[in-house]
């Protein structure tokens, strides 16, 4: 195997679990109907969605379920090393993972 081909080897596979490819690739919504790696979740069955994460891809993650559920989303909250404030239903707080540190303090 040659090194070009080693290296795109690890290029997809890189790509491939980077969490908003994981997100889009894991998760669906058909109606009310949202899968994730293949279990399947009425929404009409729960009064409220809450999206809660935390570490380095729970930014990222809460990203594009952010995106996929907007409407269904009734609040949510991820803790992030990184200071992103894009998300419009999700609170971004800053803090580090897994082991707390001055950022964790707010």
């Amino acid at each position: 195997m040659s090194a070009k081909t080693a290296r795109e080897i690890f290029d997809s596979a890189l790509k491939s679990v980077l969490p908003e490819n994981f997100m889009r690739h894991s998760c669906s919504l058909d109606g009310d109907m949202l899968s994730i790696n293949g279990s399947k979740y009425d929404l009409k069955d729960y009064k409220r969605v809450y999206i809660f994460g935390s570490g380095k891809a729970s930014y990222a993650m809460a990203k594009e379920i952010e995106t996929l559920l907007f409407e269904k989303i009734h609040k949510g909250m991820v803790i992030s090393p990184y200071d992103n404030h894009e998300l419009k239903k999700i609170e971004v707080k800053i803090g580090s993972h897994p082991i707390p540190d001055h950022k964790t303090i707010d």
